[in-house]
């Protein structure tokens, strides 16, 4: 299915991979850039959660509070579901989105990878930033990185997720209050045997 959605996207984005440019909105109104679909990354992300509820893998989730590991074990699907599903339900291709969001792709020769970089122009968005690095060769999905601000009474929360083709997810979380910050790192792994 990633396939299928990596494909159907360079095939609607043809010609911004030969010119290594994207279209942006301007202050005037939308070009007709604008307009065109984003890398569907959300559909990539459910399926790979779709992916990890249907295989027999233990998912092992580590958390590590300002540089210490806090807590570390196996845990159920569900509640691997209920952490993640929100990365896969911001979709800047909503209508009501899509005019804040451009996109840049480029062929990086370096990695061998295609990256579509997805910008916000909003600043109180939640979803600020998406890369999406595919194999140049196959087409297929290698990482997602999200980048998210959610601006709270008290505080301030800043999320960078890295999710890594059918093996893992690390949520880096910054909390920000008036007088401290904490940093969290959660992460979900699936991609290791059980012992």
């Amino acid at each position: 299915m990633r396939v299928l959605f990596a494909f159907l996207w360079l095939a609607a984005a043809g010609s911004a991979l030969p010119s290594c440019q994207s279209g942006t909105s301007t202050a005037g109104g939308a070009t007709a850039d604008t307009l065109a679909p984003l890398y569907p990354f959300p559909q990539y992300l459910a399926d790979q959660i779709r992916y990890v509820d249907s295989m027999p893998l233990g998912i092992e989730k580590v958390t590590k509070l300002n540089g210490r590991t806090t807590d570390s074990g196996y845990i159920d699907k569900a509640v691997f579901k209920a952490a993640v599903a929100p990365f896969a339900a911001i979709d800047p291709n909503l209508a009501s989105l899509r005019p804040s969001y451009t996109e840049n792709s480029f062929n990086d020769l370096t990695l061998g990878t295609i990256t579509f970089s997805i910008s916000c122009t909003d600043s109180t968005a939640v979803l600020q930033k998406a890369d999406v690095l595919l194999h140049a060769d196959t087409k297929k999905v290698k990482y997602v990185l999200l980048e998210m601000t959610e601006a709270n009474e008290d505080s301030v929360l800043y999320r960078r997720i890295n999710w890594v083709h059918n093996m893992r997810c690390q949520v880096a979380e910054t909390i920000q209050k008036k007088d401290s910050t904490y940093d969290r790192i959660t992460e979900y792994i699936w991609d290791k045997p059980m012992n």
